[in-house]
């Protein structure tokens, strides 16, 4: 029965007009992202080649990865300019300015982006109404009556509706995969493989959660349309509010100074360094300290938000995505402390009027950044079997000859 089931909902979505909508956006959207985030990579790899040019410059940049791709998450922040001025001692930490003015106000459109987005109201679109329809329509009682029970019925409903939904999310994606490595001869190693799966699956698991809350909404009310109302308010708060005000209240809680008052801050006690003759070494160990005291509160301030976050599908996804991408907040902790190393190598190479070393450092292994994702993927695990628990529940509890839920 549970197959039947299944069948018939497989049916009625691809011959329906909401597939064929959700088909051309997908497919227009995620193809674009691919070829979009690809051009993108590719400035930063010419980016990368121009800097290493440079002599007479102390560099901490490392080259892009193709995994930027699917999640371009903080590889801007990964090409640094370490400029070290004396009298007094100075450390300014340039960075390549965005080719487009418009990157600082939208962000980027990488294929994470799409899947959080688009791909959650998506999943939502097509489960609002697997329940509620039915009864309404009468055909649940009918089901039922044909000896189809309320967890064959769910079950039926969630493996026809998703295997729909993965279709649309999968075949754009890899097509766009495959186009691209027909026209720019794309080098794909065995591990690049392995986290292209990886964050195939991590984005099917995350379609899941907004699949299952969709059948818990469809299975909670009575028509469809109060039912596609609060699939809406559910995916605005989920993506949009709850995220900005995490964001927003941490960074009230830790007080983070702001870059601006840092800067002026530093230059009011160089020129005051100046003017009681304090030595610029003395300075330089000076703003030393403060910067790796402002490092610390950077540190904790994103520890306390990625601790909240990390509750909330989407930024759990994010989370996820971007260190099987290498390009996430661990990566990119990693990465400054490699530089503060660097910079602390390059003052001493500048004291004994030496050659500044070169920069190296190497992107965290595959088991390293599943390690650090763990409690992502429990967060959208426990997501998706909350949801699915509760709609099995609230099916249980649907009374189909008043139409209505029933009182627990």
């Amino acid at each position: 029965m549970i197959w039947k089931i299944a069948r018939k909902e497989i049916a009625e979505h691809l011959l329906s007009f909401r597939f064929s909508l959700a088909a051309m956006l997908c497919a227009g959207v995620l193809l674009l992202s691919c070829l979009g985030m690809y051009r993108q990579y590719e400035q930063r790899n010419r980016d990368y080649t121009l800097c290493q040019a440079r002599q007479g410059e102390a560099l901490a940049n490392i080259p892009p990865t193709l995994l930027s791709l699917f999640a371009w998450g903080l590889e801007d922040v990964t090409g640094r300019t370490v400029d070290l001025r004396y009298a007094p001692h100075v450390m300014v930490l340039g960075v390549r300015p965005p080719l487009n003015p418009f990157d600082t106000f939208f962000p980027t459109f990488d294929l994470s982006y799409v899947v959080r987005i688009i791909g959650a109201l998506v999943a939502l679109s097509f489960a609002f109404d697997a329940i509620c329809r039915e009864g309404s329509n009468g055909t649940l009682a009918l089901m039922l009556a044909a000896g189809a029970s309320r967890g064959g019925i769910l079950l039926g409903k969630l493996a026809g509706g998703f295997s729909v939904v993965a279709l649309l999310f999968l075949f754009p994606v890899f097509l766009g995969l495959a186009l691209l490595g027909i026209l720019f001869s794309i080098p794909l190693t065995m591990e690049v493989l392995a986290r292209i799966l990886l964050w195939s699956g991590a984005s099917l698991l995350y379609l899941f959660c907004f699949f299952c809350l969709g059948l818990l909404i469809s299975a909670f009310f009575t028509t469809p349309r109060l039912s596609l109302l609060v699939c809406l308010m559910f995916w605005t708060m989920l993506i949009f509010i709850a995220p900005s005000a995490v964001t927003s209240v941490a960074h009230v809680e830790t007080r983070l100074q702001s870059p601006v008052r840092f800067a002026q801050e530093n230059l009011f006690s160089s020129k005051l360094a100046a003017s009681q003759g304090r030595s610029n070494q003395e300075e330089g160990d000076r703003q030393l300290q403060k910067r790796e005291a402002r490092s610390h509160e950077m540190l904790r301030f994103t520890d306390l938000t990625l601790k909240v976050l990390r509750l909330l599908p989407g930024a759990a996804y994010v989370d996820l995505s971007t260190n099987l991408a290498g390009t996430g907040v661990a990566e990119m902790a990693s990465y400054y402390s490699a530089m503060q190393r660097y910079i602390g190598a390059v003052i001493a190479a500048r004291e004994q009027k030496e050659e500044a070393p070169s920069f190296s450092f190497t992107r965290s292994p595959l088991g390293d950044c599943l390690h650090s994702s763990i409690v992502a993927i429990v967060s959208l695990m426990a997501w998706a079997v909350a949801a699915l628990w509760s709609a099995g529940v609230a099916l249980f509890h649907y009374d189909v000859r008043t139409k209505e839920v029933g009182q627990l």
